[in-house]
Formats: structure tokens, sequence, C-alpha cells
């Protein structure tokens, strides 16, 4: 059970870490960069399609991918203790 919860916890911080690292360096690029902020692709501010069209697609994929390996793993735990 405890490898189970390990193995758990590591995949969890490590989305965590891949999803939120990103997302917290964005507000700091625009601050360190002010010509980011000026950059318009098609009519819309940088900033503004970032956070609207990248980031939501990014969260949605690393949900994804954390659920589908998080049940991988949950299976894996009880293939294991069927064996037993």
């Amino acid at each position: 059970m405890r490898s189970l919860l390990r193995t758990q916890l590591r995949l969890a911080l490590s989305v965590l870490l891949l999803v939120v690292g990103p997302l917290a360096a964005l507000p700091l690029v625009f601050t360190l960069a002010p010509g980011v902020r000026a950059v318009s692709v098609m009519g819309l501010p940088l900033p503004w399609l970032l956070l609207a069209v990248v980031v939501h697609p990014v969260l949605v994929l690393a949900g994804w991918t954390y659920a589908r390996r998080a049940e991988q793993t949950e299976q894996q735990f009880v293939d294991l203790i069927e064996r037993s």
C-alpha cells in the first residue's frame, strides 16, 4: 500500500510541477519583459491569447494524463495484490 501511495504522490507532484511551474512563470515573464505585453497575434494581445488559448488545453491534457496514469498505477497494484 505504501508503494501505491508513494507512486501516486510522485505522479501528482510531477504533474503539479509541470503545470504550475510554467503557469506561475507567465506573470513573471510579462513583468520582466514588458515588450511581450505589446505583441499582438491576430489582433489579440499575446498575454490574453496565451491565457485563453494555450493554458486551457494544457490543463485538460495534464488532467487527462494524470487520471490515466493514476488508473494504470492502481491497476498494476491490483494485479500485484491478486498475484500474491
